[in-house]
């Protein structure tokens, strides 16, 4: 294996953690589409903690932007954010604790995905 694909699966690794409990919390905290104020605030402050500027869309909705160190190809990565009004039935410690509504759709992956990208 190449140097720098150590070091990509080494700095991988390091953000594991950080990826399962941010994509737990969002599990746990669910809103439905056009209500997802707080996941969009969570959103906001790990992209703060990054530096990565960003800007609000359609009122919960974020863009992002990263520039690489010279001009090139881009890479566009979408997320969607919002929830369904279906009861979350698992018993972990991470199930959604709003009444009726839980990310049983796998959007909680979706948004945590392009933190690790």
């Amino acid at each position: 294996m190449s140097e720098n694909m150590n070091e990509l699966r080494k700095k991988a690794e390091e953000l594991k953690e950080s990826l399962v409990q941010w994509r737990r919390y969002i599990h746990k905290h669910p809103e439905l589409g056009f209500e997802e104020e707080k996941t969009s605030q969570f959103i906001q402050e790990r992209l703060k903690e990054m530096n990565i500027p960003f800007n609000i869309v359609a009122k919960t909705g974020i863009v992002a932007l990263i520039k690489g160190e010279s001009d090139g190809p881009t890479l566009a990565l979408r997320a969607d954010i919002d929830a369904l009004p279906i009861k979350d039935e698992k018993e972990t410690s991470y199930a959604s604790k709003v009444q009726g509504k839980g990310h049983l759709c796998g959007h909680d992956a979706h948004i945590t995905m392009p933190w690790g990208a």
